[in-house]
């Protein structure tokens, strides 16, 4: 029996030299990649840990991009809720 393997992180950059850390591991069978950002924008230290959050996430068996769509949503539907603000 082998071992379930352990999301990995990583830099990946594209043909037009576009640079960006991601992880990348199994869920539910399937491979996922999740962008953290360009590193210009991260600390190292701050993406080693944000990579480490998600790999807890799908290790856990959850989406992280799932997980940050619904952030996402939740944070529009309060901004739209929220009474609009005049000067």
């Amino acid at each position: 029996m082998q071992a379930p393997r352990r999301a990995a992180s990583g830099l990946r950059v594209t043909s037009a030299g576009a640079r960006a850390d991601t992880v990348e591991g199994r869920l539910h069978g399937r491979t996922i990649r999740c962008n953290i950002d360009d590193p210009a924008n991260w600390k190292p230290e701050g993406a080693r840990q944000h990579a480490a959050d998600l790999r807890v996430l799908i290790d856990m068996g959850l989406d992280p991009r799932e997980q940050e769509a619904r952030q996402r949503a939740a944070a529009d539907a309060k901004r739209e809720a929220a009474p609009e603000r005049r000067f």
